[in-house]
C-alpha cells in the first residue's frame, strides 16, 4: 500500500517578496494505492472491489505503517481506478486506488 497525502500551495508573492516566491496553505487531499494477489478465499474478493466503483460506494479505509503499528490514518473514500491482471502460467493480481472524501484523520491504538 501506498499513502499520499498532497497540500496544495497557493501563490501568495507580492512585489515586496523581493522576488521571492511565497505561498499559503491550499486544499489538501489524499488517497491510497494497493496492490494484491488475487485468492478466492479471501474475505474480500476482486468482484467486490470492483462492484465498489460501479455502485459508488462510499468505505472507510485505514492505513498502518506495519501490522504492530500503533499509529494509523483513517478517512472515508471512494474507489476510483480498479484492476485485474491474468498473466499466462502466473497468479492473478490487482490493484486498487481509493481517493479520500473528506479529511484524513491520525489516530492510534490503544496499548493495555
Amino acid at each position: 500500500c501506498t499513502l499520499n497525502v498532497n497540500q496544495n500551495l497557493v501563490d501568495a508573492s507580492s512585489k515586496d517578496d523581493a522576488n521571492w516566491s511565497a505561498k499559503l496553505a491550499g486544499m489538501r487531499d489524499w488517497s491510497i494505492d494497493t496492490a494484491y494477489l488475487h485468492d478466492e478465499s479471501n474475505t474480500v474478493s476482486a468482484d467486490e472491489l470492483i462492484d465498489l466503483i460501479l455502485n459508488a460506494t462510499q468505505v472507510v479505509v485505514e492505513f498502518s505503517l506495519a501490522e504492530a503499528s500503533t499509529t494509523f490514518w483513517y478517512g472515508n473514500a471512494y474507489a476510483s481506478t480498479a484492476s485485474l491482471t491474468a498473466p499466462l502460467d502466473d497468479a492473478v493480481n490487482g490493484s486498487i486506488t481509493f481517493v479520500g472524501d473528506g479529511a484524513l484523520t491520525k489516530s492510534t491504538v490503544p496499548t493495555s
